[in-house]
């Protein structure tokens, strides 16, 4: 027998549909976990989670990263240590708990079939995948925004006081986890204030939870507010949109590859020209399934205007739209094909098959950002090098810095409380006294006392002023060792 013509009330079919997908989603999620070296972000995570409670708030404030996951992190390698697996193993315990609010609003507020189908393309997403093995804030926001609005349609079905609480938690959560994950926030708001039957739903205790949500983020608003204007007046160090490619780049990242993006896009246009329809013939009532697709899709699309003007539209940004975009598609194909099952039912597979073949799960052949490049494999060729040739090292850029102490520093003391590490100058001071120099500071080499000087870089990061400097100074480059995003290569003098 079909799932799809089981009982809907199945506690048995339900509880077997979510092991199936929680463990199907932890295999595909573990498999290559500790395979790529640690991230530029990952090792900033790292660092900063190793201050006290306190600095780390004051110190992240004055940045662009709420310290929720800091926060978290803290406390969890307190008790798992620092190591690429245990850094990972948080993000990935929060990204295999977003199936569940997945599966649960699918199965609730549309179909059952929907949340099975919606937690199985989540499960199936490369991105998701990648964002499990980045020991970084964004499972956790992809978590708490699928919770959010679990809670919100709650809410809307059945009024209840302790819905309006874990809400208030679960949005106070987001709001010091990722500036941009308050557009979730601000969707649900909207909602509230333009649809007449959420109002009246809802009532006033959601004003009372709007008012709490404002005073539990009042001492954010300052910094949020000059992290804005900052952007807005000197922009930031992502490129600005150029064209529609980059909002197609955007929805193919989500959905592993061209052809199931085409076929979303095609499933998404296809649901919106129904809505406005049937719209337009008076003939729509706004439901859960209008919730799900706009919230998602408002952000999307306003974030990706505004982005040609001020460059944000970085897909790890948008990653807490991804669960609302999975049930999108699954809910999709259920309100244009409600009442044609064998169409509906060839879509749902067709579209899992798509994704699964699609699929990745080593995270070092994806590039997401976070940079996973050979970082031990470069600084231990770097290392063979330096200790060969007596070499001085120059590095490419800066912020390479955590990257090359944590495989240079086989116990990570600098990133464990008895570094010292609330001391931002700890890695400048071990490197350079160790022969290493930053990218602004290689003019200070003594280029009469050493006769090899080795330069570690991004591969994608231009270092002509370096190489023309040494060229300057009689070096020749003597040999290149290349790995993934990596260059390490020795120069000797003439």
């Amino acid at each position: 027998m079909s799932f799809m013509a089981l009982d809907n009330n199945s506690k048995f079919c339900r509880t077997a549909e979510l092991c199936v997908l929680l463990l199907l989603a932890a295999i595909l999620r573990l498999w290559h976990i500790g395979k790529a070296d640690i991230g530029s972000d990952e090792c900033f995570s790292l660092f900063y989670s190793q201050f006290a409670v306190p600095d780390m708030i004051s110190v992240l404030f004055q940045g662009d990263n709420p310290p929720l996951w800091e926060i978290l992190l803290h406390f969890w390698i307190m008790l798992f240590g620092v190591n690429v697996l245990s850094i990972r193993l948080l993000s990935f315990v929060f990204n295999l708990l977003a199936v569940i609010p997945i599966y649960f609003i699918g199965e609730k507020f549309v179909k059952r079939h929907t949340g099975f189908f919606s937690a199985l393309f989540y499960t199936f997403s490369s991105f998701s995948i990648f964002i499990a093995h980045e020991g970084r804030v964004y499972s956790l926001l992809g978590f708490l925004s699928a919770c959010s609005l679990y809670l919100f349609l709650s809410l809307i079905d059945k009024k209840k006081t302790s819905n309006f609480i874990l809400l208030t938690i679960t949005n106070v959560l987001i709001m010091y986890s990722h500036y941009l994950a308050i557009w979730l926030i601000v969707m649900e708001f909207l909602f509230f204030v333009s649809v007449r039957k959420f109002r009246e739903s809802l009532g006033r205790a959601y004003l009372w939870h709007i008012a709490a949500l404002f005073v539990a983020y009042l001492p954010v608003l300052p910094f949020l507010y000059a992290r804005f204007l900052d952007s807005g007046l000197h922009g930031t160090w992502i490129d600005k949109c150029h064209s529609i490619s980059d909002l197609y780049n955007m929805i193919c990242c989500f959905t592993n590859a061209p052809v199931p993006a085409v076929c979303a896009i095609v499933l998404l246009f296809a649901c919106l020209a129904k809505i406005i329809y049937q719209i337009v013939k008076r003939n729509y009532s706004v439901d859960s399934l209008t919730v799900i697709f706009f919230v998602w899709l408002v952000p999307m699309m306003v974030s990706f205007a505004v982005s040609f003007k001020i460059g944000f539209f970085y897909n790890r940004y948008f990653y807490f739209l991804l669960p609302a975009y999975m049930l999108t598609l699954s809910n999709s194909v259920f309100y244009l094909f409600e009442n044609k099952r064998v169409i509906k039912t060839a879509l749902y597979v067709a579209f899992a098959f798509s994704m699964v073949f699609s699929m990745k799960t080593d995270t070092t052949q994806m590039r997401y950002g976070g940079w996973k490049g050979e970082y031990a494999k470069a600084v231990n060729s770097m290392v063979e090098l330096k200790e060969h040739n007596n070499a001085v090292v120059i590095f490419a850029p800066e912020w390479l810095e955590k990257q090359i102490v944590y495989y240079l520093d086989e116990n990570h003391s600098l990133f464990k409380n008895e570094g010292n590490p609330r001391q931002d100058h700890v890695f400048a001071s071990y490197l350079q006294k160790n022969g290493y120099y930053y990218e602004d500071d290689y003019h200070e080499i003594n280029v009469v006392d050493n006769q090899y000087v080795i330069c570690i870089n991004n591969d994608f990061y231009d270092i002509s002023k370096i190489k023309n400097w040494l060229d300057e100074n009689g070096y020749e480059e003597s040999q290149i060792r290349k790995y993934t995003q990596m260059e390490v290569t020795l120069f000797r003098r003439r």
